[in-house]
Order: structure tokens, then sequence, then C-alpha cells
């Protein structure tokens, strides 16, 4: 979390009744941007199914919001995603030389 121009209140943990963090959102968002970009995303096994990474996921867009940005990004086709209502816009082709 120490790292220049981070945003320390955009980064969420959920944490369950006996104090152990369960669910993390990380979200990056330059002030001034048009996005902000969700990553990374990770629920203990144990609390899944929870729509704990859903909530964490939705407070931490909304707070980029609040701060300016239009869009969420992430750069992942998990099904997860699409559930909380991420859709494709584009896709890529990375080329492999040999």
């Amino acid at each position: 979390m120490d790292i220049p121009k981070i945003i320390p209140e955009i980064k969420l943990c959920v944490v369950a009744p006996d104090g152990n963090y369960v669910s993390h959102c990380g979200m990056w968002y330059n002030p001034g941007d048009f996005y902000c970009y969700v990553e990374p995303v990770a629920t203990d096994p144990e609390y899944r199914k929870m729509r704990l990474g859903k909530a964490a996921v939705l407070e931490a867009i909304r707070r980029c919001g609040a701060l300016g940005a239009k869009q969420a990004l992430v750069g992942s086709n998990q099904q997860f995603y699409f559930n909380i209502g991420f859709y494709p816009t584009h896709t890529q082709t990375h080329w492999v030389l040999k």
C-alpha cells in the first residue's frame, strides 16, 4: 500500500466477525482519468457465494465514481465479473513470435 499516488480509501477489505480478512478488492484510479481499474479481487474460499467480493467491488467502484471515474475496467473474463455486471467492450489478440 506504500506506492506513489495510491488512494487507500479505494482499496477495500471485508472483515469476518472473527476479525480475519475474507475478501479484498484493489482498485487503481488516477484522479482526472475517465476510468478506474479493478485489480486484484480475492475471496477466501470458505466465504465465497456470500456476495462479499461483489460488495467490495461495487463499493470500490462507487468510491472511484465519487472521485471522478466514469467507467470501471477489468482485465479478466472470469464469470464472476459478468455476474456482477461487467461485459466485454472489445477483445485483443496477442501474437507471439517464435
